[in-house]
């Protein structure tokens, strides 16, 4: 979903007020289809982001984890006039249940999301390879 935003500050921007609001997914598809952020005329508030890529599924231990990143980057790297930290954790699936358990009493602000692979052809990248040796 986050695919469709054109730019990092776009997705951030809506991954904040997701995690503000609580927003259904449903209704960040709403939002990111209405142009919400252009509509709003704001832009990102300066604040640090931590980034998690993870192999597989999601699971409740990787909130623990983010959390962990989450408090260094307030305590190290933030500075007084930045909002606290921002955790996305990407996974290459997730259930939206198991997400919201995990997530349910974690105070630093959070975003769970999937991602796919888009694997380089095999034949292009044997080519490719053949090149270079």
């Amino acid at each position: 979903m986050m695919d469709k935003l054109r730019t990092q500050e776009e997705r951030i921007w809506y991954a904040c007020k997701t995690i503000e609001n609580g927003w259904s997914k449903t209704i960040l598809e709403l939002q990111i289809e209405s142009r919400l952020m252009e509509r709003a005329g704001k832009t990102v508030n300066n604040f640090p982001v931590a980034f998690e890529l993870k192999i597989g599924e999601f699971k409740p231990e990787h909130v623990g984890k983010i959390n962990f990143y989450l408090g260094a980057l307030d305590r190290e790297v933030k500075k007084d006039n930045e909002n606290p930290s921002v955790g996305v954790i990407l996974c290459t699936s997730k259930e939206d249940e198991v997400v919201e358990f995990a997530l349910s009493r974690s105070l630093s602000p959070t975003m769970v999301s999937e991602y796919n692979l888009k694997l380089i052809d095999k034949k292009l990248l044997q080519k490719k390879l053949k090149e270079y040796i």
